[in-house]
């Protein structure tokens, strides 16, 4: 009996004892994966789990080793920056345990010779193609149309004389204005084909020119007025005659190309798509090819022509040929010293 009494007893004391709140700790945190790949640009979110599912302390702290690279917000978004790599971990809050993910940022830039290739993401999207018919000083085979396309990679800038050199060689500067930050140009279609098939040797990548529609859709950056930056122009704003006025205010005509990047950028972040020089496309020029053809995901324009397209105006040429939707063309073999490029680079 009084052994029975002794054992309840150290029941009842046992119980008694017991802490009333107990402190469960975390075990283990589990991440949805262990690694991403993204694109510059590209952003993924990561969900942590925390066990056991009833620990007193779920709170969790993320952090990346590199935020030049890749950024990490307080809840697991991840934000690629750079072409690199960084570890994304995230601890508990007792700093009991962790889990890692390991983000690896490929992207378009690039460095040859020591000379930088810079470049912009271009969101997938659609967008209508051509002026509306009020659009002052338009012509007629900018007919609207819609446009689908897939996300890319463009230059920043349009392709300097350093960068060309780069490529070319020292000594291979075709330019009648000479400076190497500024564009090249007096190069025909043919060459820079040939710029291009050497860039992606030393690269290994897969650059091209940009197709007529990608070339509008990002000079417009979302926008529907003739020019990026509204209804209007100025030569404060780009590089072209400034003897003449689109709407309203003549300006300077400098009679030369202008450094890339003088100017501001348009809302995706791309220099110069208006006036400085001439850029070339990929596509074949064909006056109706838009009205005739249902050509409306990622089009390459027609099969075959003459010329090939030229967009964005330059530094000789009046303010209506700046315009967003404006199309022009030129043979391939010709040179001009108005007349240069950028380069795109599909997103895959």
């Amino acid at each position: 009996m009084k052994k029975a009494f002794l054992l309840a007893a150290i029941a009842v004391v046992l119980v008694c004892c017991k802490p009333a709140n107990s402190v469960v700790h975390v075990t283990d945190i589990k991440l949805n994966v262990s690694e991403l790949s993204l694109a510059t640009g590209d952003i993924s979110l990561l969900t942590a789990e925390v066990l056991p599912s009833n620990a007193s302390n779920k709170k969790i702290v993320w952090k990346s080793s590199d935020s030049k690279v890749a950024e990490v917000g307080t809840n697991g978004e991840v934000k690629a920056i750079a072409v690199g790599t960084a570890t994304i971990t995230v601890t508990s809050e007792d700093g009991n345990k962790t889990a890692e993910c390991k983000v690896t940022v490929s992207g378009a830039d690039t460095e040859v010779n020591e000379v930088k290739f810079e470049f912009v993401r271009i969101p997938a999207g659609s967008f209508k193609m051509g002026s509306p018919y009020e659009e002052p000083l338009r012509d007629d085979d900018e007919n609207q149309h819609d446009i689908t396309l897939s996300s890319f990679y463009m230059s920043k800038y349009e392709i300097t004389q350093a960068q060309w050199k780069a490529v070319m060689g020292a000594d291979n500067n075709p330019s009648h204005f000479q400076g190497d930050n500024l564009p090249v140009e007096k190069v025909s279609y043919l060459d820079v084909l040939e710029f291009i098939t050497k860039l992606n040797k030393m690269t290994q990548k897969e650059y091209r020119l940009p197709t007529e529609a990608e070339w509008e859709y990002a000079c417009r950056a979302g926008t529907t007025t003739p020019f990026s930056m509204g209804e209007d122009i100025t030569t404060d704003q780009a590089n072209y005659n400034g003897n003449y006025a689109y709407k309203n205010k003549t300006g300077i005509y400098r009679e030369k190309t202008t450094e890339v990047g003088t100017f501001a950028p348009n809302a995706w972040g791309l220099y110069d798509m208006h006036g400085n020089v001439w850029e070339w496309c990929s596509d074949w020029y064909d006056r109706s090819y838009y009205d005739i053809s249902a050509e409306a995901t990622d089009p390459k324009g027609p099969d075959d022509g003459t010329e090939r397209v030229i967009r964005g105006g330059s530094w000789k040429t009046t303010p209506q040929l700046l315009r967003s939707a404006n199309r022009s063309s030129d043979k391939p073999v010709r040179k001009d010293y108005d007349c240069g490029f950028r380069i795109v680079l599909p997103k895959k």
